[in-house]
């Protein structure tokens, strides 16, 4: 009698354990993403990463409220990608700061243009087949004169 009453103690605390490491085992698969490896990740991990995104920024700024659409965000994202490559600085957060500072100026000087006029109209003043040309700052600039001038 004994042995069974051990016996069946054992076999709840084996259960217990293993519903242990099944619960850890999925929180690890939901955190990794579902053991995708093409990199797609869960759907949470995915809209936390795109939110840290300069892109995602830049658009959440640009439509004013926090759910902008993937494509505005890939937009920014292209444009971004692409003044990298023009520019001297290798950060999209300092392109992406030097857009928001345009605006800013433009405002005061009583011109309205979106994030995504202006960020367009800086890509579009460099020539494609530049790399490293100038300094994004000094294109911003030179953009914002042109728009107030004009």
């Amino acid at each position: 009698m004994k042995e069974e009453i051990r016996e069946e103690k054992i076999k709840k605390i084996i259960l217990v354990v293993l519903m242990i490491i099944l619960m850890i085992a999925i929180g690890n698969i939901i955190i990794s993403g579902g053991g995708d490896k093409k990199g797609s990740g869960s759907i949470i991990t995915q809209q936390e990463t795109l939110k840290k995104t300069p892109a995602y920024m830049l658009a959440v700024l640009d439509v004013g409220h926090q759910n902008p659409s993937q494509e505005m965000i890939k937009r920014f994202d292209n444009k971004l990608d692409s003044l990298l490559l023009k520019c001297q600085e290798n950060n999209k957060l300092i392109i992406g700061d030097y857009v928001v500072k345009s605006q800013e100026m433009l405002k005061k000087e009583g011109e309205i243009l979106t994030l995504y006029q202006i960020i367009d109209g800086i890509d579009k003043s460099i020539p494609d087949n530049s790399i490293n040309f100038v300094k994004c700052s000094e294109i911003a600039a030179l953009f914002v004169v042109l728009i107030i001038n004009q």
